[in-house]
C-alpha cells in the first residue's frame, strides 16, 4: 500500500471507540481513520460523496440508527463502501443478517490485533473478509434442519392458511 487507506469508525462507546482509532493507527502507517460517529445516524451526515472513506468499520449495537438499519442505507446509497462489522454479537442470525445487508467481513470486538489487521487488509485485496469461525457457524446454520413445528404451532399455521384460503 502505497497511499493512504481512509478509515471510518462508528461506535457509540467512546473509549473503546478512541481505543480503535490509535490500535488502527499503530497497525499500518497508511491507515488513517478519516471519519468517527457515534451511530449510523451521524455517520450518514458525515459521509461526503466525493470523499467517502475506503473501509467503514461498523458497531451492529448502537443508539438512534444500529448496524443494522446502517448497513442497509449504506448498500442502497453507497455501494461501493466496505463494510466490515466489528460487535458483541457473533450469533448465526446476527451474522446472515448482516450478510444478506451485504457487509464484506464480521469479526468479535475480542479479536487480537492482529486479526483486525488481517481483515482491513484482506477487505482492501480481496474484498471480504470470513473468519473459519463464521465460516463454520454459517455451515452449521445452513445444514441445521428447521425447527419442527409445536402441535399448538402447527395448528395456527393451519388456522391462518385456511382462513386466507
Amino acid at each position: 500500500m502505497n497511499e493512504k487507506v481512509n478509515i471510518a469508525v462508528v461506535d457509540d462507546h467512546k473509549l473503546f471507540r478512541s481505543g480503535l482509532i490509535n490500535l488502527i493507527h499503530s497497525l499500518n502507517s497508511d491507515y488513517q481513520v478519516s471519519l468517527q460517529a457515534n451511530n449510523g445516524e451521524e455517520l450518514l451526515e458525515l459521509l461526503d460523496h466525493t470523499d467517502l472513506p475506503d473501509i467503514v468499520l461498523l458497531d451492529s449495537n448502537m443508539p438512534i440508527l444500529d448496524g443494522y438499519a446502517t448497513a442497509s442505507i449504506l448498500q442502497k446509497e453507497y455501494k461501493e463502501l466496505k463494510v466490515l462489522i466489528i460487535t458483541m454479537n457473533t450469533d448465526e442470525q446476527s451474522m446472515i443478517r448482516m450478510l444478506k445487508l451485504g457487509v464484506r467481513g464480521y469479526i468479535g470486538k475480542d479479536v487480537e490485533p492482529e486479526e483486525l489487521n488481517q481483515a482491513l487488509h484482506h477487505i482492501l485485496e480481496k474484498g471480504y473478509y470470513y473468519t473459519d469461525q463464521l465460516t463454520g457457524q454459517l455451515i452449521q446454520a445452513l445444514n441445521t434442519p428447521p425447527k419442527v413445528l409445536t402441535e399448538n404451532q402447527n395448528l395456527t399455521c393451519l388456522l391462518y392458511t385456511s382462513r386466507r384460503g
